[in-house]
């Protein structure tokens, strides 16, 4: 296993975090055994959405919604992320979203007012 390079997964990179003591003494023997590690262009991207995340609306019952989206509207892939942006919206009784990618939301189209910058007037 030494002689050969391993690539890091984001949840391992994130696990080095201090707290994640584990993660720590495994990279401390890999690095130890001299085992070349990589990690990707896309793990540095997880890596910096995760740790920048903003935690305001990290509520079990936005959870409780999107699961409930989940069920009612067919979703995949990406289109979960937009969920739980509308989960949010439900929760926290925010009606509107301004975006430029109005067609990624007309399937909720029913739940939130999808606006795009057209239609703002100040």
């Amino acid at each position: 296993m030494a002689d050969k390079p391993i690539l890091l997964d984001t949840n391992v990179l994130i696990a080095t975090a201090p707290s994640h003591i584990q993660a720590h003494e495994l990279l401390e023997k890999l690095w130890a055994a001299r085992v070349e590690l990589w990690i990707s262009r896309q793990i540095v991207r997880e890596s910096i959405a995760v740790v920048s995340r903003q935690q305001t609306f990290s509520q079990p019952q936005v959870t409780e919604r999107l699961l409930d989206l989940l069920n009612t509207i067919p979703l995949g892939g990406g289109q979960i992320h937009d969920a739980n942006l509308v989960a949010t919206m439900l929760v926290y009784g925010i009606p509107q979203l301004l975006t430029y990618n109005a067609p990624d939301f007309a399937r909720f189209s029913t739940l939130i007012t999808v606006l795009t910058e057209q239609e703002i007037v100040l």
